[in-house]
């Protein structure tokens, strides 16, 4: 049997989210949200870290933490400055902590991912191949996020300066070209924090229930049709074991990830 190995850099990637979970804590504790489960920036980061610790073996798994930390940063903008610089001692600091987190996170995800590209031997397969245990998942995981882009975007004119409608744009190409299942899980993680917001904050169950007109129904229903597949998917690849390690040196692994 091969002998796996989890390169100290790894361990510093599931670090890094580990302290930038501390972080919004502290800002959660400053300023409470009004949510159900837990806030968005944390929920996107235990997220992280589970997909870390779930594939912390696996060739691509450093990219859902270097993924989920752009998206942080890209969508907070100008509102991670202003929180940097608060006068609520516990909000800046838990900000600071959590921008500390994620640098050391993505850097040394950076970092994995090079190392385990020079390490691994022979092809990778590709996530449409026949020879992927996770391709039904990954076809079911694309279709259903192309539905929820329809009914994310759609409201928004398929904006994609909006975030909504980029994210669910560029996952389902994740999913379909990159190897292994973390793009999958990515996916699922993301739709759950998406999905938990909408009912959180009832505009998911209004429109589903109390809708405008016809296209707004539809809508809500793409949306949770597409989430909800999407976070399906994502479960049944953790269920599903694939052999996804890194090749000990000197030997080949034909169906890297």
């Amino acid at each position: 049997m091969t002998e796996n190995r989890v390169r100290p850099a790894m361990w510093a990637t599931i670090g890094g989210q580990a302290i930038a979970a501390s972080g919004t804590i502290l800002q959660w504790a400053a300023a409470p949200e009004p949510v159900k489960v837990l806030p968005a920036g944390l929920g996107y980061i235990v997220g992280a870290l589970a997909i870390l610790w779930l594939d912390r073996r696996a060739m691509w798994s450093p990219l859902a933490a270097i993924g989920l930390t752009a998206w942080i940063f890209l969508g907070t903008g100008e509102m991670l400055g202003r929180q940097l610089a608060s006068s609520n001692t516990l909000l800046a600091v838990g900000n600071w902590v959590m921008v500390a987190g994620l640098a050391i996170s993505a850097t040394a995800g950076l970092a994995t991912l090079v190392a385990n590209w020079n390490a691994a031997a022979g092809p990778r397969t590709p996530p449409l191949s026949k020879r992927n245990p996770h391709r039904l998942r990954v076809i079911v995981a694309v279709v259903s996020l192309v539905i929820a882009e329809a009914g994310i975007g759609g409201p928004q004119d398929f904006d994609l300066t909006a975030p909504g409608p980029a994210l669910f744009l560029v996952l389902p190409i994740l999913v379909a070209l990159v190897p292994g299942r973390s793009m999958l899980l990515l996916s699922a993680v993301m739709s759950a924090v998406f999905l938990e917001a909408l009912f959180s904050y009832n505009l998911l169950a209004t429109r589903l229930t109390a809708p405008d007109d016809a296209t707004t129904f539809t809508y809500a229903a793409l949306q949770l049709v597409g989430l909800t597949v999407t976070i399906g998917a994502g479960i049944r690849a953790v269920a599903v074991r694939e052999s996804t390690s890194l090749p000990a040196a000197g030997k080949e692994n034909p169906v890297s990830s």
